[in-house]
């Protein structure tokens, strides 16, 4: 089926190449200042983004970059889009201080960095410009990182990191809706530096990211490239908060909830950890957990018997604040499972040396 499905979308180069048109037109406006740009004052601004659609592990980078500039002595904010969040314009979730909103009214991701960023200021807007402004007025930080925010060209920035996906070479891929490229691979020739992630422990690995430094290089030449991967920390209960180290899923039977863009890596990571995995539930990314959903786990349970129930820390935030937790509670063997950014070799003083020339920079 899925290689039916993508030889199907071949069909839809026709509008690729409208949309490519499209994405080159903004860029070049962006560029020859027609469309105007806003430089923050009195703060520094940190871009994570991707050029593609799906998850090549921003949040989990976002997360990293904000506890190494909060250890630099920073005053740190993250602001976010909020997709799919059910409310409008900006949203402050927390101070520095203080916690006002989780959940559906800012969005899975921004809950995340409201638990896991006790130092940050967390903040949403769809305008960024408005979000960042409002930001610096009221709260003064150092940084503001922006999530996902590559191809949001209004906010002047002094660093732009774009992350790629080791296990989806964008230069083999086709722009959107034929593809999953948001833009052109050409346009990481306005990155500052490049992370690739979730990168395999494989015999050919080397082969592969010599071939990812030649098409970079080849768009930029010189431009920093660093190495990470994902690592999976202890699964926490979703109602205990309990911690159970991922060495005990070996040989146990798991049903696997996903919600994330790439579902695939998460799934591997069970595998990797020897757990069996017969039953996954894969939902659309920022899909809610609704009566349907709910109704699916609750037969999927009946019929597996599962050791554990394990999603990712993602889903856990999504449904955390909703009705729907009240239900799932009663699984006492549900978990979720937060991961880490692991870099490799030297790569991860690479990027700490980066963030700090960068920002000292006038």
């Amino acid at each position: 089926m899925k290689r039916i499905f993508k030889y199907l979308r071949f069909l839809l180069l026709p509008l690729s190449a409208v949309y490519y048109a499209i994405m080159g037109i903004r860029n070049l406006f962006y560029d020859i200042r027609i469309f105007k740009t806003h430089r923050i004052p009195h703060t520094k601004i940190i871009a994570v983004g991707n050029i593609s659609t799906g998850g090549t592990g921003k949040t989990p980078l976002v997360q990293y970059i904000a506890h190494f500039l909060h250890s630099q002595n920073k005053k740190i904010a993250t602001l976010s889009r909020g997709y799919k969040r059910k409310s409008k314009g900006y949203l402050l979730a927390k101070d520095y201080t203080t916690i006002y909103h989780t959940g559906e009214s800012i969005g899975d991701e921004p809950t995340q960095y409201v638990h896991n960023l006790p130092f940050a200021a967390v903040a949403v807007c769809e305008k960024r410009v408005t979000g960042a402004v409002e930001l610096v007025r009221s709260l003064t930080p150092d940084v503001i990182i922006l999530d996902d925010a590559f191809q949001h060209r209004a906010i002047v920035r002094d660093i732009n990191i774009v992350v790629l996906d080791y296990n989806s070479p964008p230069w083999k891929d086709f722009i959107l809706p034929a593809g999953n490229l948001r833009e052109p691979f050409i346009s990481i020739e306005r990155a500052d530096i490049i992370i690739i992630n979730k990168v395999k422990y494989e015999a050919d690995v080397q082969k592969k990211l010599a071939l990812f430094e030649k098409y970079i290089n080849n768009i930029k030449p010189n431009l920093p490239i660093c190495v990470c991967s994902y690592q999976p920390k202890n699964l926490i209960n979703i109602v205990t908060n309990v911690q159970v180290s991922t060495y005990n899923l070996e040989q146990k039977r798991i049903f696997a909830i996903c919600g994330i863009g790439n579902p695939d890596y998460f799934i591997a990571q069970l595998e990797e950890l020897k757990a069996e995995v017969p039953t996954v539930l894969t939902l659309k990314d920022h899909r809610n957990f609704d009566e349907d959903i709910l109704q699916t786990i609750e037969n999927e349970v009946k019929i597996l018997n599962p050791d554990y129930i394990i999603c990712t820390e993602k889903d856990f935030y999504r449904f955390r604040y909703t009705d729907a937790y009240d239900i799932l509670k009663k699984y006492t063997n549900f978990y979720y499972m937060p991961i880490e950014i692991a870099f490799w070799r030297e790569d991860e003083a690479k990027l700490k040396n980066f963030l700090i020339k960068k920002l000292s920079e006038h």
